[in-house]
C-alpha cells in the first residue's frame, strides 16, 4: 500500500473442517507478542520494527498463539526464534476461511493508524488516519 507497507489476504479453500492457521515467523529477534491485539512486533531500540497484525473479518477474530520457531544459518547449528499462528474453526458447508493482515514496518509509520476492513462483498479498505483507501484483491 502506498509503497510503506503490505496487507496480505490469506484464503483456504476446500470442504474440509477443523483448525485453520496462517504462521508467521519473523528472525531471531526482541518480540512483542500482543494476543489482545493480534499483533506480533519486533521491539529494536532504533525503531526500526515491524509490526503484524491479524484483522478480524465480519467480526470474527482469529485466536492468536505462539509456536516453537528455529532458523540455521549454518549448518548443523539452529537457533530459535519468534513464531506465532493465527486460528479460525472451519465448520459446517463453509467453503472458506479468510485471513487478513497488514505488515508495517514502524520506522516511518505508527501501525496503530493503520485499520483493515473487509466488507460483506469481499472489498477490502485500508484506513490509514483518516483516509480510506479500496484495495483491489486480483
Amino acid at each position: 500500500v502506498d509503497d510503506a507497507f503490505y496487507v496480505i489476504l490469506d484464503e483456504a479453500t476446500g470442504t474440509a473442517q477443523g483448525n485453520v492457521r496462517t504462521h508467521f515467523q519473523l528472525n531471531p529477534a526482541p518480540v512483542s507478542i500482543q494476543p489482545g491485539s493480534l499483533t506480533a512486533a519486533t521491539t529494536y531500540e532504533d525503531g526500526n520494527n515491524l509490526s503484524v497484525r491479524s484483522h478480524p473479518i465480519g467480526g470474527v477474530n482469529p485466536k492468536m498463539k505462539t509456536d516453537e520457531g528455529w532458523i540455521a544459518y549454518h549448518i548443523s547449528h539452529k537457533e530459535p526464534r519468534t513464531a506465532w499462528h493465527y486460528s479460525l474453526n472451519k465448520k459446517g458447508s463453509k467453503k472458506s476461511v479468510q485471513f487478513l493482515a497488514s505488515i508495517v514496518p514502524t520506522k516511518n509509520i505508527d501501525p496503530s493508524m493503520i485499520d483493515v476492513k473487509m466488507d460483506k462483498n469481499g472489498a477490502v479498505f485500508v484506513k490509514i488516519g483518516e483516509e480510506i483507501l479500496e484495495l483491489s484483491t486480483d
